[in-house]
């Protein structure tokens, strides 16, 4: 079983907007706790809104932060759109138009990594709450996990997609990194 864990930026605005994060083993992402929070003190969490990258101590602790990840053997998944190139073609209101965005950022993310796990796998996704957009999602993961597409499901016929929740903001630090 692989676990992804993600975190969103830019919903709140008509430009661009992304769902990003990683994915990997339970090994992988119980190795990176020590390694992230060294490249990041003295911070107990990194959260990019907060940063004012006014400091040399901000761009050194990225440099020190950015590769953690990976080098714990996780793997980097994105799902982006730019939300006004399409929101004319949309009817309904604002927060509809703002909800497509969300979800369709988050179905590009895992659709393509389900396209992407090694055989055998399955994948849980852990997103950071949305209270404003969760329930859309919820639906929107339902649906994938249902396509019987055969980049998408297992030889036994069960779906890749193993299960997905969301976990409030600051009650885990492997979202950061998505950040």
């Amino acid at each position: 079983m692989f676990t992804a864990y993600l975190d969103e930026t830019g919903q709140e605005q008509d430009d661009w907007m992304f769902i990003a994060g990683f994915f990997g083993p339970e090994d992988a992402w119980k190795r990176l706790p020590e390694p992230w929070l060294k490249a990041i003190a003295p911070r107990k969490h990194l959260h990019m809104q907060t940063q004012r990258f006014t400091k040399e101590s901000v761009r050194w602790m990225l440099e020190q932060a950015g590769p953690v990840a990976v080098q714990c053997g996780l793997t980097p998944m994105v799902g982006g759109v730019r939300q006004m190139d399409y929101m004319d073609l949309l009817k309904g209101t604002r927060e509809e138009k703002l909800l497509n965005g969300y979800v369709t950022c988050c179905n590009f993310a895992v659709f393509n990594t389900l396209r992407s796990l090694p055989p055998g796998e399955r994948l849980e996704v852990v997103f950071e709450r949305q209270d404003r957009y969760g329930w859309m999602n919820d639906i929107a993961m339902q649906v994938l996990a249902d396509i019987p597409h055969p980049e998408l499901i297992l030889p036994d016929g069960r779906s890749k997609l193993a299960s997905w929740r969301s976990v409030p903001k600051g009650t885990t630090l492997l979202t950061e990194p998505a950040d």
